[in-house]
């Protein structure tokens, strides 16, 4: 048995220096302790080959040690992102780097360990960050079921919500109209169920036109793609999805369910219930899925993730529009962090990107009231005045081993200023860290663990960052239980005096009483990145639906409420700290009926969930509000394949419906819109559409335009002004080969997938289309030349 040192008094090893007016090239999650917490396990771990599985060092639901460590052919190395200057790249190889995604003059890459520093110091590197953990975006916290004998409603209120009404028909099997045809939309989450047949179509084949689960070392791994290479996980091409041999799986369910409010059709179903209850809201677009893990990612993969979705789009030349249901605290909050930095210049025309805004919010507006846990302070403070927040930890049972339990802050303020931070343990004294300086603490209650801008602001933003630690270093004593106080003191500084502290995570197994932050906090500021990016796309949520039909017929209600229509109540409100809009837009996010992976271990352990037809469920959060966004994106891209980031936001925030429940936001704002909590409003797709198109998308004085003329692909859109009274396609010589019925003609567009009335494909050759707009009946031939 390990011998404990005595510790009656904080033991305080400290490396300090004067205050650093230099910008940090290095984040202070790649030095010191931080550093040290997460070797044991990637000791533990090795990978045998290059660019293998990551390794997630510590158990709980978030990590003490940021950096996710393994080892590649027996020497440790580091997962981080660089920003690079002119000859960075060479530089990074000179010293054993690896690097995977090139994104603008962001990277990703593995570092051996020992290298750090002298990569560091390069002039050429211009920062080296840290890869920090996200989660997917699900509430935290015990749920129960609870009868009710509310009317269930026919359809999913939450599609009903958005307006989808008017803009696609489905006649048996198939969609027309605006219904994501042609468009992309790529999933990086915790998987796919690929047997759901919601994501194939009627005649049994995948709509995943490939795939790339990082986990996974039973193939081969992507390598070379556009730009980027990938060496790890493994690459599943649509043919071996169709014949059953790809290893991609979705054990947790999350990924299925996002998937499928983005781009489900709605069939499948069970149970004698009838089928296309819960269709999505692209269910014609097809898929690109990567996998990242089961219950969350590192920063690197998913830049590696969107980088290689954009990637595979960029090849097929399709538009795409990329969903991230994830999301960490961790972070300045303000956009500037290099994954967001290497998103915003991947992201361009054509290439979207959309995301939830987190679940910390603590709106106060359910009953009764679900577990609260703050996990934001703040305040301005004058010269040599103090402020001291408090972090409260739950009671807990101390896992075995050391580094197990613990907690993380950062704690983020302007680089102008000289902040002395003070963390002590439930009554007993502390230790005290001046700006420049950080220290390491062995006491009776934890390890405390402080890097106070030690080596000056952070290069990113400018500004400083404190990092504060509580864990268990020494197996027998675990951090405290009770009221943690950390006092910042202003003792000098030109700057604004404002600071911002969040807490990033903990791991105390408690789901009743989660770890949390009382004292100057706010109810604001805690949208999560990577939605805080400047051209990420930020999605709020609203409780559309509180009843749902189980497995059974039983009905199964959730039972914390918010009225309906109201902001959910854990949906994370914003700004940026640097006090620009997030989110833009929020969807529906409470309870939303999806595809139910049939491995998923949400829907095991909560069977109460599980929808009547066996093959749906619910869930709650922003990560099912992110997709609503994302499928309408798509329908946009549809209309304009070049649509740009900015362009997407504008229109959708242009838009965004707003009622009472939008203009009385729950962050002490006055009313208005826009505002931090719901952005611009709720989204309403039929109106984002009529504002991209307000015209149907022809040119001045058209009445029907074709998207292309020779056909070469496998459809044609035929866009008109205004709904026609008559459609169909005639063979040159008079025979009839497709008619559309007035279900089949949508309100802007029709698509022909080239079949003929059996559904079987027509031959090449020239066809006439037959159109009667506003009793003008018109004539175009079409010639049909696939390759």
């Amino acid at each position: 048995m390990r011998r404990s040192p005595t510790l009656a008094i904080p033991l305080l090893l400290a490396a300090g220096s004067l205050f650093a007016q230099e910008p940090s090239r290095l984040d202070p999650r790649l030095r010191g302790p931080f550093l040290r917490m997460a070797t044991p396990a990637a000791e533990a771990r090795t990978e045998g080959e290059p660019g293998g599985v990551p390794v997630r060092p510590l158990p709980g639901p978030s990590l003490l040690a940021a950096p996710v460590v393994a080892g590649i052919d027996g020497r440790p190395t580091v997962r981080v992102l660089a920003r690079l200057g002119p000859g960075g790249e060479e530089a990074l190889v000179r010293h054993g780097a690896r690097i995977g995604t090139r994104a603008g003059d962001v990277v990703t890459l593995r570092i051996p360990v020992d290298a750090l520093g002298a990569v560091a110091a390069e002039p050429a590197v211009r920062f080296l960050e840290a890869a920090s953990w996200l989660e997917p975006s699900v509430p935290r916290g015990p749920v129960a079921a609870e009868g009710t004998g509310e009317t269930l409603p026919a359809n999913d209120a939450a599609v009903d919500d958005i307006g989808l009404d008017g803009l696609r028909r489905r006649t048996g099997d198939r969609f027309f109209g605006l219904a994501g045809q042609g468009v992309l939309i790529g999933i990086f989450d915790t998987g796919l169920d690929l047997t759901h047949e919601d994501f194939r179509d009627r005649d049994g084949r995948t709509r995943v036109v490939v795939a790339w689960d990082q986990t996974s070392s039973a193939g081969r791994p992507p390598g070379v793609v556009g730009d980027h290479t990938l060496d790890y996980g493994t690459e599943c091409t649509r043919a071996e999805i169709d014949a059953g041999n790809c290893p991609l799986t979705d054990t947790a369910g999350h990924g299925t369910h996002v998937a499928g409010i983005a781009a489900g059709d709605g069939s499948a179903t069970g149970n004698g219930e009838e089928a296309y209850r819960f269709t999505g809201v692209a269910p014609a677009a097809e898929l690109i899925v990567v996998r990242g893990g089961q219950t969350g990612f590192t920063s690197d993969q998913l830049l590696d993730g969107v980088a290689y979705i954009f990637a595979r789009a960029a090849e097929l030349g399709r538009p795409v529009v990329v969903n991230l249901s994830v999301t960490t605290q961790s972070g300045p909050h303000d956009g500037t962090t290099l994954m967001e930095r290497g998103l915003d210049q991947l992201s361009g025309p054509g290439r979207i990107i959309v995301a939830g805004a987190g679940n910390q919010g603590v709106n106060a507006n359910e009953s009764p009231a679900f577990v609260r846990a703050p996990m934001h302070a703040m305040g301005i403070l004058a010269l040599g005045a103090s402020a001291t927040d408090t972090l409260i930890v739950p009671p807990y049972t101390p896992r075995a081993g050391a580094y197990n339990d613990g907690a993380v802050l950062e704690l983020w303020y302007d680089g102008r200023d000289s902040l002395a931070v003070t963390v002590a343990p439930p009554g007993e004294p502390g230790i005290t860290v001046a700006t420049g300086d950080s220290a390491l603490a062995l006491t009776p209650s934890g390890t405390i663990y402080v890097s106070n801008g030690a080596d000056g602001p952070q290069a990113i933003n400018g500004d400083n960052v404190a990092l504060i630690a509580i864990a268990d270093s020494i197996a027998e004593h675990p951090p405290k239980i009770g009221r943690w106080t950390i006092t910042v003191t202003r003792t000098g500084g030109t700057g604004t005096g404002e600071y911002h502290l969040w807490l990033i995570g903990g791991t105390f197994d408690n789901p009743a009483d989660l770890a949390k932050l009382s004292g100057n906090i706010t109810n604001s500021h805690v949208v999560g990145s990577p939605a805080t990016a400047d051209r990420v796309i930020a999605v709020a949520a609203h409780a559309t639906k509180h009843e749902w039909k189980g497995e059974g017929g039983e009905p199964q209600s959730f039972p914390t409420r918010e009225p309906l229509g109201d902001i959910a109540f854990f949906s994370s409100p914003g700004p940026r700290r640097d006090g620009v809009l997030k989110p833009e837009i929020s969807a529906p996010g409470k309870v939303v009926v999806s595809a139910r992976a049939r491995d998923g271990e949400t829907w095991k352990s909560l069977p109460w969930l599980v929808e009547a037809d066996g093959v749906h469920g619910g869930l709650i959060g922003t990560s099912m509000s992110a997709p609503f966004v994302t499928g309408a994106v798509a329908l946009l891209l549809q209309l304009d394949p070049t649509l740009t980031p900015e362009r997407a936001r504008e229109i959708l925030a242009g838009s965004a419906r707003r009622d009472a429940f939008v203009r009385q936001p729950h962050t002490g704002e006055p009313p208005g819109v826009p505002n931090a909590q719901w952005g611009y409003g709720k989204l309403d797709i039929g109106a984002a559409v009529r504002l991209l198109r307000p015209d149907g998308g022809l040119a001045p004085g058209e009445r029907v335009n074709l998207s292309a003329n020779p056909v070469r692909t496998g459809e044609l859109v035929v866009r008109y002004a205004e709904r026609p009274k008559e459609l169909a396609i005639y063979a040159f010589t008079g025979e009839r080969v497709r008619s559309f019925g007035p279900g089949e003609i949508g309100d802007f567009l029709t698509v022909w997938d080239l079949k003929n009335d059996a559904g079987r494909p027509v031959a090449n050759g020239a066809y006439l289309l037959l159109i009667d707009v506003a009793g003008e009946r018109m004539i175009k031939k079409i010639f049909v030349v696939r390759p």
